[in-house]
């Protein structure tokens, strides 16, 4: 890093040197700003850790899998919650407000009528 830098590439410098000393395989998830690795169920945002519950992180691991395309609000329940979980009509709508409480507004995209998608990448300089 040259000198002055932001501390957000730092952020994702470290992280980034973080994941490749563990030794392990990278199949870690960018999508601008964002990083999700799915095998240890870890999200960062600017290189810095973000807690997403269980449903959360299934909801984000969908969209981030099915990037270009919308997904009903019954295909997202389908990734959230198991077979024969009681599911109260509102409770994606809930982990939905969640994740972009915890990630910015522009992750999830609602499509009038159709469902969501998972927002366009979010550079450096763009607000969350």
């Amino acid at each position: 890093l040259l000198k002055p830098f932001d501390l957000r590439d730092l952020g994702a410098r470290l992280h980034t040197l973080r994941r490749r000393s563990a030794g392990r395989c990278v199949n870690v998830i960018e999508h601008g700003r964002l990083s999700y690795d799915p095998s240890t169920r870890e999200t960062w945002l600017d290189g810095r850790p973000v807690e997403l519950s269980r449903r959360e992180q299934a909801l984000l691991q969908a969209l981030l899998n099915n990037r270009g395309r919308i997904l009903s609000g019954e295909q997202l329940k389908d990734s959230v919650y198991g077979f024969g979980d009681e599911v109260e009509s509102n409770a994606l709508n809930v982990h939905i407000h969640h994740l972009r409480r915890k990630l910015g507004n522009a992750i999830v995209q609602t499509v009038r009528g159709l469902g969501y998608r998972l927002g366009p990448a979010r550079g450096d300089g763009d607000d969350a």
